[in-house]
């Protein structure tokens, strides 16, 4: 009949005399693109699975509030986003200088509760107080964000100023928002 059709032949539609024109441009070939497309992806993933991911480290006085709160939000900022993001927190304070920390952590992790939306993890949050291993962890890191410049100050007399160590940066700093402190809500 010559008005179309439903097959995948580019060529139907075509009486003699009459302009060929295909059908859809864009059917054409339709599985091998879907196939390109879906090699296209494999291969990404593939290089991105062999990336290591960057490590951010949020660091506050006493590990308690500003930077548990903040190494919540970019993990689940990252997660949202898929970006392979590990993120910590620590305090430079010693263990004892936070006697009351228990009940301070565990309504900073009340409150996170209630922020994070519905079908996301709720935060378990751990106390990391200054040792030799959460130097070392923050020596490993990307990025080691500050929450104000006392504790920077701190940050870069204790990783020391060596070529291999990471830059430390305020938190708002590294958002692009100047060299404010981020306020202690306890």
């Amino acid at each position: 009949d010559g008005d179309g059709g439903s097959s995948d032949n580019p060529y139907e539609g075509f009486e003699p005399g009459r302009e060929w024109k295909p059908l859809d441009p864009g059917r054409l070939a339709k599985g091998d693109e879907r196939r390109a497309r879906h090699q296209a992806l494999r291969r990404r993933w593939e290089r991105h699975k062999l990336l290591e991911p960057a490590t951010v480290a949020t660091v506050c006085a006493g590990n308690i509030a500003r930077s548990q709160v903040l190494a919540h939000f970019l993990d689940e900022r990252a997660r949202a986003v898929r970006i392979p993001l590990r993120v910590i927190s620590a305090g430079v304070a010693e263990e004892l200088a936070y006697p009351g920390w228990r009940p301070l952590v565990a309504e900073t992790e009340r409150r996170l509760a209630e922020a994070t939306p519905p079908g996301l993890p709720r935060p378990q949050l751990r106390r990391d107080w200054w040792s030799d291993e959460v130097a070392a962890r923050l020596q490993a890191s990307s990025v080691v964000l500050a929450a104000d410049s006392d504790v920077r100050d701190e940050l870069v007399r204790r990783l020391g100023a060596a070529a291999d160590a990471p830059p430390v940066l305020l938190f708002y700093e590294f958002c692009g928002e100047g060299a404010g402190h981020f306020r202690d809500t306890f």
